[in-house]
């Protein structure tokens, strides 16, 4: 699909085209497009199954692009901690979705990173396998 019909949809669908979509280089972006589209579908899993999936299939272009000293676990243990921090710092307080780390109850944030965590361990040993 060309550029402009990728670029189309995403208005059409959205109402505008998000900066992050617009700076994307072609492939990518008819990637990211085709990802959010099944994202947002009508299936049996739910949106945070669906995140899931969206971030592990982030994850493998990430990290073999990646120039750490170590290994795909470690790069997977850093990933998730980076996509709890901007999930739980970031973009789910601020749509009231869930109040941030310092204001939620007590234990549940760490509760929350330590899963993060188990999710990249998992993901970084999955990906660094083949």
């Amino acid at each position: 699909m060309a550029r402009q019909e990728v670029l189309d949809q995403i208005q059409q669908m959205l109402g505008a085209v998000p900066g992050w979509f617009a700076g994307m280089p072609d492939p990518l972006l008819e990637h990211q497009w085709g990802l959010t589209l099944w994202f947002l579908s009508d299936t049996k899993l739910s949106g945070r199954d669906k995140a899931l999936v969206a971030l592990g299939a982030l994850f493998a272009p990430l990290e073999r692009r990646a120039r750490l000293p170590c290994g795909s676990a470690t790069h997977g243990v850093v990933y998730a901690t980076l996509v709890w921090a901007v999930s739980y710092k970031g973009w789910v307080p601020a749509l009231g979705l869930m109040p941030p780390p310092e204001r939620d109850r007590p234990g549940r944030p760490a509760t929350m990173l330590v899963a993060h965590w188990v999710f990249g361990l998992t993901l970084g040993a999955v990906v660094g396998r083949r």
